[in-house]
């Protein structure tokens, strides 16, 4: 079996359809841009702290990926330096339940990140809670975080995200 590429900003007919939601929701100030551009996809803004903010996020709208045959993701992303979270959801409608693992960046450098499923910590708004474990079968969405009161202007390109077969070292 080869490898699934899930969204590939590059092809325009694997970019599938994102939606941001930033700390706005709960009275914050921080915002956010999610856009293609140069066969990458562009998550950018400014995070702030005002009103008890802090994270900006975008999420692929929710469909059935049943990754069951895969070990884990793969995502080649270029960001600012900052710390990002790259984030799972199982549920067929929104809930706060989220798989995530935090990737720390280098400044304008491409990282081709491999995630095993069993790497990714349950969490809800931000907190590590206790949960079952990551379910491949059931993943409907993929997404990106900024939070941890990184304030300031951000930047994530991604290339792609993919499901793999077998996980290698990070080139």
């Amino acid at each position: 079996m080869a490898d699934d590429v899930l969204f590939d900003f590059a092809a325009s007919g694997k970019t599938g359809r994102w939606r941001i939601t930033n700390d706005g929701v709960m009275g914050g100030r921080s915002s956010s841009t999610f856009l293609l551009e140069g066969g990458h996809a562009i998550f950018t803004g400014m995070v702030s702290l005002e009103n008890n903010g802090g994270f900006a996020s975008v999420q692929s709208e929710p469909e059935v990926m049943d990754l069951s045959a895969f070990d884990g993701i793969e995502v080649r992303l270029k960001g600012d330096g900052k710390i990002y979270g790259v984030f799972l959801r199982t549920e067929p409608t929104w809930s706060p339940l989220r798989y995530d693992l935090r990737v720390e960046t280098q400044a304008d450098t491409w990282l081709k990140v491999s995630i095993p499923f069993d790497a990714f910590e349950a969490r809800m708004f931000g907190t590590k809670v206790p949960a079952p474990a990551l379910n491949p079968q059931m993943l409907r969405s993929v997404g990106f975080i900024i939070s941890d009161k990184q304030e300031g202007a951000f930047r994530l390109e991604i290339d792609h995200v993919k499901a793999v077969e077998k996980i290698e070292d990070d080139e």
